[in-house]
């Protein structure tokens, strides 16, 4: 007979889930998606110009990265479908990414580094390119303040970001701001520049911009 004065395993132990075989009440062990991988294989893709396989490769590393809660992860591949949609012309695909990317920088409380700065980018870029001019010039300023306060932040990355900024001011009338901007107004381009990587926290290569197809 066992004495029931000792306890037994099953006194002090939480079962086990039956699907994912974690004790009942620990916290998920996060499965990070491989980054690097998948970034040279979406950049294979495009050399190609394979845009429908790079959209089912992100959107299978997505889902990956969802059961994995992987975060950081899906951050990253959310930032790559903004730009992708955003290059098809598919608004409402690219808002949806856009809004995912958004919640998810909350959520990891990266809202003042070089991949939140990035993030706000890649959703301006898409807004404005629908013509969300207001809403794309909020996520500019965002961004400037981060990159303009960081010194790893890179002449080339404020330079384009200052065009895109600038253009967006001239398209909404808002003249004496563009011409505040570096630069100016006649030292810009015609904007819609590359899109931007996500640098530290685990999001991906270093930051500067991506080949466009």
């Amino acid at each position: 007979m066992n004495d029931r004065s000792i306890l037994q395993p099953e006194d002090y132990v939480e079962p086990a889930c039956v699907l994912c075989g974690d004790p009942y009440g620990a916290e998920p062990e996060v499965k990070s998606v491989p980054q690097q991988r998948i970034l040279e294989k979406l950049d294979d893709y495009m050399s190609r110009r394979d845009y429908a396989g790079a959209e089912r490769h992100l959107l299978y590393w997505l889902e990956e990265a969802k059961l994995g809660r992987d975060k950081r992860g899906q951050l990253l591949i959310r930032n790559e479908l903004v730009g992708h949609y955003r290059k098809a012309g598919d608004r409402d695909k690219a808002f949806a990414s856009a809004e995912e990317a958004l919640r998810l920088l909350e959520e990891l409380d990266f809202s003042d580094n070089i991949s939140a700065a990035t993030t706000y980018t890649n959703v301006a870029t898409a807004f404005n390119a629908f013509g969300e001019n207001e809403r794309s010039l909020s996520l500019f300023e965002k961004a400037r303040a981060v990159y303009e306060a960081s010194p790893r932040t890179s002449p080339d990355l404020l330079g384009g970001l200052y065009n895109n900024m600038a253009l967006t001011c001239t398209a909404l009338g808002r003249y004496a701001e563009a011409f505040t901007l570096p630069g100016g107004p006649a030292g810009h381009g015609t904007g819609g520049g590359p899109d931007q990587r996500s640098a530290g926290s685990g999001l991906g290569p270093a930051a500067g911009p991506r080949r466009s197809p």
